[in-house]
C-alpha cells in the first residue's frame, strides 16, 4: 500500500475523547471509514495486536500510570507495520518520543488542512519504505501476557515484566520502567500466565525474566538483574536454581 484509500485502517488512542471523537469525523468526511477509537493505552494496546491498523493517532498522556511511549515501545518490540502520528501539545514531544520517527505530528484542535497535510507525509514514508530492500526476516510474534487482578484484566509486555515478588496471596510485578503493580493472584498461578522460555522460577517467592539476568552467585545464593540502568539482587533457593541449572 502506497496510497491512503476508503479501505486504510486508522486507530486513535487518546485520553480526551472528544479530540478522538473529533478527529474521526475529519477522517469521515476525507471518506476513510475505517477509524476505532479508544481511550486508555491497555485497551489501545490489544486492540494494536489484534487490528494491526494502517495507521496509529496517538496521545501522549493518559492517567492510569501508562503512556503513549509505553504503545510505540510496544510497535517497535512486536515489529507491528503500523505509522504513528503522535497527537498532542508540542511541550509533551520529548527526545524519546522523537527516537520512534512517528510519521507525523498533530496539535489540538486539529484542523482539516493540517491532517491532509499529515496524510501526505504518511504516505511518502509509507513510500519510502515500499522503497528500501525487503529483509526477509520473520518477525518475532508479538506475546501480551494478560493478568486478570480482581475485576481487572491487566496486560504486558513479556520485556516489561522485570521480576515478580510473592506477597502471601498476592505478587508484587517489578517493571521496566521502575514502577511496581500488585496483582490479587499468588505466585503459583501467576506464574501459568508467563512464557516458560522467558520467565524461571528461582525461589518460592520470586519469578524472573531471563532476559535482565547478568550472574548468578552460588556463594550469596543471589541472581544480580540489570535493567534501564538499575539493578536488583534476587534471592534464590538451591531446589529452583538445580532445575534451573540442569
Amino acid at each position: 500500500m502506497e496510497k491512503l484509500s476508503g479501505n486504510t485502517s486508522f486507530l486513535i488512542i487518546h485520553e480526551q475523547q472528544s479530540t478522538a471523537f473529533e478527529l474521526r469525523e475529519l477522517l469521515i468526511e476525507l471518506n476513510f471509514k475505517n477509524v476505532n477509537l479508544f481511550f486508555e493505552v491497555k485497551s489501545g494496546m490489544e486492540a494494536i495486536r489484534i487490528l494491526t491498523p494502517d495507521v496509529v493517532f496517538l496521545g501522549l498522556t493518559f492517567n492510569n500510570g501508562l503512556n503513549g511511549i509505553d504503545i510505540l515501545r510496544l510497535i517497535e518490540i512486536g515489529q507491528i507495520n503500523t505509522r504513528v502520528v503522535i497527537l498532542s501539545e508540542p511541550e509533551e514531544i520529548s527526545a524519546e518520543v522523537i527516537r520512534f520517527s512517528p510519521a507525523g505530528y498533530l496539535q489540538k484542535p486539529v484542523l482539516l488542512k493540517d491532517l491532509k497535510s499529515t496524510l501526505k507525509k504518511v504516505e511518502q514514508q509509507i513510500k519510502q519504505d515500499n522503497q528500501q530492500p525487503v529483509a526477509h526476516t520473520k518477525p518475532q510474534p508479538l506475546n501480551i501476557i494478560q493478568i486478570q487482578s480482581n475485576q481487572e484484566v491487566n496486560f504486558y509486555l513479556p520485556e516489561e515484566l522485570i521480576y515478580i515478588e510473592a506477597d502471601g496471596s498476592y505478587s508484587v510485578l517489578y517493571l521496566y520502567k521502575g514502577r511496581q503493580d500488585t496483582i490479587c493472584q499468588n505466585l503459583g498461578k501467576l506464574s501459568e500466565k508467563l512464557p516458560t522460555h522467558q520467565f524461571i522460577r528461582v525461589s518460592r517467592k520470586h519469578i524472573v525474566n531471563l532476559k535482565y539476568i547478568k550472574k548468578y552467585s552460588k556463594k550469596d545464593q543471589q541472581l544480580l538483574v540489570e535493567f534501564n540502568g538499575s539493578s536488583a539482587k534476587i534471592p534464590t533457593s538451591k531446589q529452583y536454581m538445580m532445575q534451573m541449572l540442569h
